[in-house]
């Protein structure tokens, strides 16, 4: 009987730890989803609001790489059109941030850079 009520006793013991174990592990993933959900709301609401800075980013680097005249005007064209998609995604981001898997920034960078263009001309790369 004593060895019953031990053993009853151990089990007891094991299913409470086990159960103390899985309870952190649970804890610790759903801290991890609340920070990647915070992440993504703050790069949405980032990319939202300056969205619009891509217009004038994407002038300034034309003509860093070109001259003035492909600046206004092709630079303005690739700005609008990079300011109109960065804005769309950032809507969709804090539309989105608390349901699904998928944490990852649809555009790169995640938010606007102070940073030259992309194209790799001599003058980006100084």
């Amino acid at each position: 009987m004593k060895k019953a009520v031990f053993l009853v006793g151990v089990a007891v013991m094991f299913a409470f730890l086990t159960t103390s174990v899985f309870a952190a592990e649970v804890h610790q993933v759903k801290a991890e989803r609340a920070r990647a959900a915070r992440s993504k709301l703050n790069r949405g609401a980032h990319n939202a609001v300056f969205g619009w800075s891509e217009i004038p980013k994407s002038v300034v680097c034309t003509t860093r790489c070109s001259n003035a005249f492909k600046g206004v005007t092709i630079g303005t064209v690739k700005g609008v059109f990079n300011a109109v998609a960065r804005t769309v995604s950032g809507i969709v981001d804090v539309a989105t941030f608390p349901v699904g898997r998928n944490q990852r920034p649809a555009i790169q960078p995640s938010m606007v850079k102070n940073t030259c263009c992309n194209a790799g001309c001599a003058t980006c790369r100084k």
